[in-house]
């Protein structure tokens, strides 16, 4: 799962952009995201507390989430007022959204594509 530090950390160690990096990142949280969220409903409507079950999760989700933002910002590829728990929540969105059957497929990736161009900010800034 790319949801996992270590992947995190390789791609904010590894990518030549850091910019890059944080896009694929994104991109595999919101295919994954999206895939899984028909469980964790499934568990949900069955009574399972994922949050009690897994109190850490979160947290370390959010932690690596903020090493390859943080290596984008530093890049200065990324707009520095954005925190790790705002994409969390962009991205999360855009999940719900995705993952309901009345929607295009497609209707993710576009979804992400606004919210990478708004963490570049206005042109020239």
């Amino acid at each position: 799962m790319l949801f996992r530090s270590a992947s995190a950390d390789r791609l904010a160690a590894d990518a030549g952009d850091p910019g890059a990096a944080l896009d694929e990142y994104l991109a595999a949280i919101l295919t994954e995201g999206t895939a899984c969220s028909a469980l964790a409903g499934a568990f949900s409507e069955a009574g399972y507390d994922l949050k009690a079950a897994a109190p850490n999760l979160e947290p370390q989700f959010v932690a690596a989430l903020d090493r390859v933002l943080s290596r984008a910002q530093a890049a200065g590829v990324v707009r520095p007022d954005v925190r790790a728990e705002d994409l969390l929540a962009l991205v999360a969105a855009a999940c719900m959204v995705t993952g309901r059957p009345d929607r295009d497929p497609e209707s993710g990736r576009r979804l992400l594509a606004v919210v990478t161009a708004g963490l570049r900010g206005p042109a020239g800034s």
